[in-house]
């Protein structure tokens, strides 16, 4: 069985290397790996062109900044692979990552495999926290798959999946059936274009139950910073995931899930416009933003009070109040901590 590996590079040659020789060193051999350097400016070009030179398995290229899905959906566009596989480049893996994963693909026939992740903050790796509750190690297949599915928008108190892609292999068709779904190249929450709609896809789900990949936290990553068009952003992606369900005739089963998962989003959303901005005016102008727009106010009038954490409190109180200065001074205080 042949893997793609997917490895999208912008600007992060202090994590770079560790990253390729992860991927090196892998005890699974069949496998191409595709970088795509996304026009970077800080030597991260260098490093992988030098690194990859006489690598049969190593495939480089180069393209003008475009983003993160740009990077991949480039790769994804040259890979050969029956299954498909990322690493993001400030990340890195176990050597047996791919080497379980695509055993148990091989095994099972499944769309889609999952491994557990490690996070990685400073000098710390922190372990998953399991209990009675976590899902299982197994093959997800007929009613049961609805288990995993149920998982890509929770309710609140239920179990979550990640959405990442980089923790997971997929069957090729399965992700370029799906493809559509990114046309918009967006800049933000990139994952979450392609893997609900492939889970959504998927007929069968293995989730090994071993952290296999390292997700490094890091300052300044796309993921938590501040953008003026997010609220924009989260509506796009909003609107998306309904035309998936959509597609797949799965709205009635899934559609009230889907509703409620724009909560989180607001969370999202408070979290790097607000929250974690600095300027005061720039929180208030954000704050103001939110507050005013029509499906944020049907959103919390639904299902606000539903949602027993402190941050979606405070927004759902400044909300019925029509006061985006106490949201705004709520954030400032930290005990209005997030989950």
């Amino acid at each position: 069985m042949f893997l793609s590996i997917i490895v999208p590079v912008y600007n992060v040659k202090k994590y770079l290397l560790k990253c390729l020789e992860s991927i090196n060193n892998q005890v699974f051999d069949d496998y191409e790996c595709i970088i795509i350097d996304d026009g970077s400016t800080d030597g991260s070009e260098k490093i992988v062109d030098d690194y990859c030179k006489n690598k049969t398995k190593f495939k480089v290229f180069h393209k003008e900044n475009g983003g993160l899905m740009s990077a991949w959906l480039y790769g994804v566009q040259r890979s050969k692979g029956d299954y498909l596989g990322f690493v993001d480049s400030d990340d890195y893996i176990s050597s047996k990552m791919y080497l379980l994963m695509c055993k148990k693909a091989a095994e099972t026939q499944a769309d889609i495999v999952m491994c557990d992740r490690y996070d990685v903050k400073g000098d710390i790796i922190e372990e998953p926290a399991y209990d009675e509750n976590s899902l299982q190690e197994g093959l997800y297949l007929g009613e049961q798959i609805n288990i995993i599915k149920q998982m890509v928008f929770p309710l609140p108190g239920t179990l979550e999946l990640t959405k990442a892609r980089w923790n997971k292999i997929f069957k090729r068709d399965i992700f370029f059936q799906n493809l559509k779904y990114c046309e918009c190249l967006s800049k933000t929450f990139e994952d979450l274009y392609i893997t609900p709609p492939c889970i959504f896809s998927a007929k069968s789900f293995f989730y090994i139950k071993e952290p296999l990949y390292y997700y490094v936290h890091r300052i300044g990553s796309n993921s938590g910073m501040y953008k003026p068009d997010l609220l924009e952003q989260i509506k796009r992606l909003y609107y998306t995931e309904k035309e998936a369900l959509e597609d797949k005739n799965l709205m009635e089963q899934f559609g009230y899930n889907w509703e409620y998962v724009f909560i989180d989003y607001i969370r999202q959303y408070v979290i790097r416009n607000i929250k974690n901005v600095k300027g005061f005016k720039v929180r208030l102008r954000s704050a103001k933003q939110l507050l005013k727009d029509e499906l944020v106010k049907q959103r919390l009038k639904q299902y606000g009070k539903n949602d027993k954490t402190k941050l979606i409190q405070a927004v759902y109180i400044s909300h019925k109040f029509n006061l985006p200065m106490l949201l705004v001074l709520t954030s400032y205080i930290k005990t209005a901590r997030i989950k």
